[in-house]
């Protein structure tokens, strides 16, 4: 691995680079600029205002006027000094000696004396009066013009250099010649608040107050894009971590330049090799043209990558959702490479994967707390492992049940520049050499105090009654020290620790599923003594928690829940039904069958009788067989006054079109049709009808008998 800066330039690149640029190092490169103070006559100008505007014009018609002639041809009361009964307005006096006074100060006018008796055009006033602006001159007004160098182009340099931090340069070499520049054409761009055209504002007699030389280092970061065959130029601005676009074009246009900065990055990437892998014809094919950050996933999958690529990228070379063990060693630390580490564990998803990290020792301060944080983290988290340890070189390993690989970096040449180059390489002898090292470092930081923590955990449960939350802390324990159980100084420890942690769960497991059966039973129990909902919802808070409080559940007592939670949903539905209030649509047939059903019914229900109901047993009574049925039902209808009895018409308008809006049947059901929301249920023993309710108008219907079953309550008691 190279150095924290190179992980941190390739990071910005990647969001602008193309998949075949290969990164091949850095060098820094000279920036010269020279900051100039000066001094001079500023001339500002001011928009003339409507009256300004017409009274410059009266004084080009008329070369000399007064006050008050000026204040008559204007349409102003001001008076008169020869008729004092000339009439005067205070307000409009105060508007025109405030012109006057305006304009005198930016030497437009000369009055004659301080009332005015003579106002004229001044030579200037002429001059501007045509500009339709009035100007003013201010003496030693202090500027600064920033001029480039290097790349010379001096318009943009207060852009490029205003906050660069630059070194100053104690030689003191002259100001260059501006190229074709003229000050005022840098000024414009520069301060246009001293020297803008459009604005009229302008300076004269400028004079140099001090100059400061400065030199800038900016890194030239370097690639070579394998399908165009040449080097690319970037120049990296570390202050705010961005390219700087307008210094990268510049070197990409100066030949002799980049000649430079390619020997000097040969230089200082100079290294003997035994067998570098010649990078150029393997990676040519397999690299696409395409944005970097668009093709990301595919090149994750290639067996040679670009080591700045792999740094930054590291979640793409795990499946999440897969079991993994990794193993990750870093000798160095940048903001970028930690920020890749941080995504690789939170992309995480499989619960059983382990990650073994070891940072640095030696870490940036702005890190250290990201780093503190994370190792404090680790003593919580079951799967994650953490160490800061004097690192020599770097280590990728991932272990899964399938496809396990490592990742190393090879000694490689492109295009006569030497570089690293990652390579994916299949698990082997050696990656299992390391393995055990890792995991022998890590058994010797851990082990003991995790044994140590299962201890105190088991003689704590003594003393209190066990819980889930006590039986999952110990099983995280359990996992974390699993990998150390067979390798280590610590190994015969680990193991008789994992064997009493699996007496203990199996005991406490076994006490805890009892304890969760008789909470359970008890909850059964009570049930049918529950009338109220806000009750049944507490025993199901406490269903839930004895859920929760299970580890391994059996068949048996996962049938237990499953009961109890078919008893609750019953017993609430009862509940819910004891408290609903119906509407009884009470058909003719009904009350002709058992007048006296209407006296059983909980009185909270209402009865509605609709006004066709009445109608139809108005004809009944003159029938000898239905007479005194009929006279029963009517008093029954009018005299009870205990009972909920409505009296209800038919609306025709709420039938299907298809329906007969007049037919005896169908009033009814509009009636019944005006409760459907109100829980309304139809009675009927009209079997045509109850069909038409049921399948063509979605009503509840009932038969007496049903009715009967359901509501009398004297067939309940």
């Amino acid at each position: 691995m190279r150095n924290e800066l190179d992980i941190e330039i390739y990071k910005v690149l990647s969001e602008q680079i193309n998949a075949s640029e290969i990164y091949l190092g850095h060098t820094g490169y000279d920036f010269l600029f020279t900051k100039t103070d000066y001094q001079a006559t500023f001339t500002e100008a001011f928009p003339f205002n409507p009256f300004d505007k017409v009274i410059c014009e009266i004084l080009q018609i008329e070369e000399n006027l007064s006050f008050h002639e000026l204040g008559n041809i204007l349409g102003m009361n001001v008076g008169s000094p020869e008729d004092g009964k000339v009439l005067k307005d205070s307000a409009e006096y105060e508007i025109l000696m405030e012109a006057l006074q305006s304009l005198s100060e930016f030497s437009m006018i000369e009055g004659g004396d301080i009332y005015f008796s003579g106002c004229r055009l001044t030579d200037i006033g002429k001059e501007y009066a045509a500009k339709k602006h009035k100007f003013k001159k201010s003496s030693n007004k202090p500027f600064t013009i920033y001029f480039d160098r290097t790349t010379c182009n001096h318009k943009n340099a207060r852009a490029n250099y205003e906050f660069a931090d630059g070194e100053l340069v104690r030689e003191d070499q002259g100001l260059l010649e501006l190229n074709g520049y003229d000050l005022k054409e840098i000024a414009a761009v520069q301060v246009p608040e001293i020297y803008n055209p459009q604005k009229l504002f302008s300076f004269t007699d400028e004079v140099v107050c001090s100059t400061e030389n400065y030199s800038i280092t900016y890194d030239v970061a370097v690639t070579f894009d394998l399908h165009q065959e040449k080097y690319l130029f970037y120049c990296y601005d570390r202050s705010n971590k961005q390219i700087h676009k307008h210094f990268s074009k510049w070197i990409a246009e100066q030949e002799a330049e980049k000649v430079i900065i390619i020997e000097n990055l040969k230089v200082e990437n100079d290294r003997v090799f035994n067998h570098p892998i010649d990078l150029y014809p393997l990676l040519k094919g397999t690299l696409s043209t395409q944005k970097l950050s668009s093709s990301i996933k595919l090149i994750a999958a290639s067996d040679l990558l670009d080591q700045y690529f792999f740094l930054n990228y590291l979640k793409h070379f795990i499946e999440p959702a897969q079991k993994v063990d990794l193993y990750l060693c870093l000798p160095i630390l940048s903001e970028s490479l930690y920020g890749s580490v941080a995504d690789l564990m939170q992309e995480s998803q499989h619960p059983d994967s382990r990650y073994f990290i070891v940072f640095p020792k030696s870490i940036n301060a702005s890190l250290n707390k990201g780093v503190q944080q994370l190792l404090s983290l680790a003593t919580g988290v079951k799967n994650l492992y953490i160490m800061q340890q004097e690192v020599k070189s770097f280590v990728f390993m991932v272990k899964m049940e399938s496809d396990s690989f490592y990742v190393e970096f090879k000694d490689s040449v492109i295009n006569s520049i030497s570089i690293d180059i990652a390579k994916r390489v299949a698990f082997d002898a050696r990656a299992n050499t390391i393995q055990n090292y890792l995991l022998s470092s890590f058994s010797n930081q851990f082990a003991l105090s995790l044994c140590s923590d299962a201890n105190d955990l088991i003689n704590s449960d003594m003393e209190i009654p066990v819980t889930k939350e006590q039986l999952d802390s110990l099983a995280d324990i359990e996992f974390k020290l699993l990998p150390f159980s067979e390798i280590g100084e610590q190994a015969e420890t680990v193991c008789m620790t994992l064997e009493v942690i699996g007496n203990f769960k199996e005991q406490r497991i076994k006490l805890l599923n009892e304890k969760i059966s008789r909470c359970l039973e008890e909850i059964v129990t009570s049930i049918p003594e529950v009338n109220e909902l806000r009750n049944l919802s507490q025993l199901r808070k406490e269903l839930s928690e004895l859920e929760r409080q299970l580890i391994e559940a059996e068949t048996a007592m996962q049938a237990a829940f499953d009961n109890t939670k078919v008893l609750l949903d019953n017993k609430q539905a009862e509940i819910e039904e004891q408290k609903r209030i119906y509407s009884f649509v009470i058909d003719t047939n009904i009350l002709l069958e058992d007048p006296e059903v209407i006296l059983r019914v909980d009185k909270k229900h209402s009865i509605i009788i609709a006004a066709k109901v009445l109608d139809e047993l108005d004809k009944f009574k003159m029938d000898k067989n239905f007479s005194a049925i009929v006279s029963r039902a009517v008093k029954l209808i009018q005299q009870d006054k205990n009972r909920n009895i409505r009296h209800s018409k038919g609306r025709p308008k709420l039938l299907p079109p298809d329906l007969n809006q007049k037919t005896p049947d169908n009033l009814i059901l509009s009636v019944a049709i005006q409760y459907q929301n109100n829980h309304g249920v139809l009675i009927t023993s009209d079997n045509l009808l109850a069909v038409k309710a049921k399948n063509v108008l979605d009503l509840t219907v009932m038969n007496l008998q049903e009715f009967k079953t359901k509501f009398d309550q004297s067939l309940k008691s």
